[in-house]
């Protein structure tokens, strides 16, 4: 418990039963397989993305070659320089951990996703703690852990190769090891805490997140109780970590500059403003947080229609969840629930205004305390005599389904075996060892970064090379496709090139694979 229990600070309004042990034991067992096999199956089916073949490749250089160099992508006229050397356009830690899985497991493109289920996992742990810690109810917690086991951002987060459940799941842990340890070893609870957001912070700059959310936490709860030493054991990690990333950025200096300038102030395929456009324009940063992450995302004004809408439903949770706790009297008393209301701002204000290329899977890190509200808010309508709020519950039980059953038409798709695996055969089938090959990162990924193939998204038209065959799957066809508006050059080129130097020889199922005429 994480305060003493006052007449304001205790609901009971939302208290249920606690049962024993062993019940509690099968429930979370329960709940966990169904994490475990949503987020397995998911892994299992999906297509490599552009980002896992991005991300992936340095690790794997790392375990074959000692150096945890870039070499997928072509960066000859861009700000990435040195890529085939050092990687410093993304955070170190990520890569030089995934390097020991694949040491320890093989390399893969499932064995890659099955350390982001790990760190899933973590995370999971970790809200329980941070829920009992603030609420002490042991069913509270694992409502929480229930909801996020069938969330459809957190389950496809996890099953993803890109490092943002390793970042959130750290910054999860800093939180539940400081509300679990402060009242009888603060200053473990201090050096702990804080050397686990430095490795949040060491595997995605989205790190910055939890390290605001922690230092509220630790003010909020025991201004009173911290003095210089703890400040001085808060830093030593921080110390620490710069020490050892600062001896990797010394290697080259110049390339650290090049790559993390360009990939801080680049844009993306949807957004060529650059990152900082919310810090710039705190108004557009709102409006893009609103339309794009949240909107966008989940089915509304977006690329997507038809079943795809029904992601909706998956906000409608979350808002509903966050109004429905914010509305209840005895909810908003918990001084607790003010401290959980605290560090939620914090993280959307973060995500408003920190990042502007509003991408979903940046929500994991939001996600579990808006489901945290929602819970709250679920154990309050139980609670209520008369149907009205068990139909409430029942309501949000149906949508949780519904989640599942979306993941579970993505699982049945399958798109690794019925489009990613019958281009690869195709292609391996057709083009030799020797031939050189265009393909979009994730596919090189799935190939196992074989030397002839690479991403060059301008297909040539900065070096002048020509590829023997160019490989189309659908984040290459979008970045093509989007190219018409921001970059006109490089789209009239890769028309032209299609239409006119090259043939098709293969079109199933999102894959399409071009050879070039002799």
């Amino acid at each position: 418990m994480v305060r003493k229990a006052s007449p304001e600070n205790t609901v009971t309004t939302i208290s249920v039963p606690e049962t024993n042990s062993r019940t509690w034991i099968v429930i979370a067992l329960c709940v966990l397989a169904i994490y475990l096999v949503l987020s397995i199956a998911t892994a299992l089916t999906e297509r490599p993305g552009t980002d896992e073949g991005y991300f992936a490749n340095p690790a794997y250089n790392l375990l074959t070659t000692g150096s945890m160099s870039t070499t997928v992508l072509e960066t000859f006229g861009t700000p990435f320089k040195g890529m085939d050397r050092h990687t410093y356009w993304i955070m170190p830690l990520h890569p030089f951990t995934l390097a020991g899985w694949y040491k320890l497991f093989g390399f893969g493109v499932f064995t890659t996703r099955a350390y982001s289920i790990f760190w899933g996992l973590i995370a999971l742990i970790s809200w329980f703690v941070i829920v009992r810690s603030l609420f002490s109810r042991i069913s509270l917690g694992l409502i929480v852990v229930a909801l996020l086991s069938c969330d459809y951002i957190f389950i496809v987060c996890a099953a993803s190769g890109r490092m943002d459940m390793m970042s959130a799941a750290l910054g999860f842990a800093g939180l539940a090891v400081y509300l679990m340890l402060r009242e009888r070893a603060l200053m473990w609870a201090v050096f702990v805490s804080q050397s686990l957001i430095v490795m949040s912070g060491l595997t995605h700059p989205m790190g910055i997140l939890p390290f605001f959310g922690l230092l509220f936490v630790s003010l909020y709860l025991d201004r009173k109780r911290l003095g210089i030493k703890h400040v001085g054991v808060a830093l030593a990690p921080y110390v620490i970590g710069g020490l050892a990333w600062g001896s990797y950025i010394a290697q080259d200096r110049a390339a650290f500059f090049s790559q993390f300038s360009g990939n801080a102030t680049m844009g993306s395929d949807d957004n060529v403003g650059g990152r900082f456009v919310g810090l710039l324009s705190p108004l557009t940063g709102l409006k893009l947080e609103l339309t794009h992450r949240y909107l966008s995302n989940f089915g509304v004004g977006g690329r997507g229609g038809g079943a795809t809408r029904i992601k909706i439903l998956f906000l409608v949770l979350y808002v509903a969840g966050v109004l429905g706790s914010l509305l209840i009297r005895e909810i908003r008393s918990l001084r607790n629930y003010r401290l959980l209301v605290g560090v939620t701002v914090i993280y959307f204000i973060g995500l408003t205004f920190i990042d502007s290329q509003k991408a979903y899977y940046y929500l994991v890190h939001i996600v579990p305390f808006y489901l945290t509200m929602c819970a709250l808010f679920i154990s309050w309508c139980w609670a209520r005599p008369g149907l009205t709020g068990k139909l409430v519950v029942l309501a949000f039980a149906g949508i949780a389904l519904v989640e599942i059953a979306g993941l579970g038409y993505r699982i049945k798709k399958d798109n690794y075996r019925t489009a990613f695996q019958p281009a690869v055969n195709f292609l391996q089938a057709n083009a030799g060892s020797q031939s050189t090959i265009a393909a979009n990162s994730g596919t090189a990924f799935g190939l196992g970064f074989p030397a002839n193939v690479l991403h060059d998204p301008l297909l040539g038209l900065n070096t002048g090379k020509k590829f023997d065959y160019i490989v189309i799957d659908p984040e290459f066809a979008n970045t093509i496709s989007t190219s018409q508006g921001r970059d006109p050059q490089s789209y009239e080129h890769a028309m032209r090139l299609l239409t006119n130097d090259y043939t098709q020889l293969y079109d199933h199922d999102s894959y399409t694979i071009y050879m070039r005429r002799r």
